[in-house]
């Protein structure tokens, strides 16, 4: 399973997607700008950042993974705390 895969799938849906105990991932969209004397435009945009202070488990990581991957909530939950151990080593 890879499950920064399932993390990008999930920013496309919401804006905020925690990581237990790691962190949270949090989408900005930026609306349309354009400038008529300049003409300019640039398109809405996203911009992805990173809150390590941000630890609560929400549950939308596990549930998504229990749903997808016929787990348990409790599964879920251990396969993201094993994520976290990789990334922490």
């Amino acid at each position: 399973m890879n499950l920064a895969k399932e993390i990008a799938y999930l920013l496309y849906k919401h804006n905020c997607v925690i990581i237990p105990e790691f962190g949270a991932f949090l989408v900005n969209e930026k609306k349309v700008e354009r400038n008529l004397e300049a003409k300019f435009a640039n398109p809405k945009s996203k911009a992805i950042s990173f809150n390590s202070q941000i630890k609560n488990n929400d549950g939308l990581l596990a549930n998504c993974l229990s749903n997808k991957y016929q787990y348990s909530y409790e599964q879920g939950v251990t396969e993201i705390k094993t994520y976290v151990n990789e990334l922490n080593s």
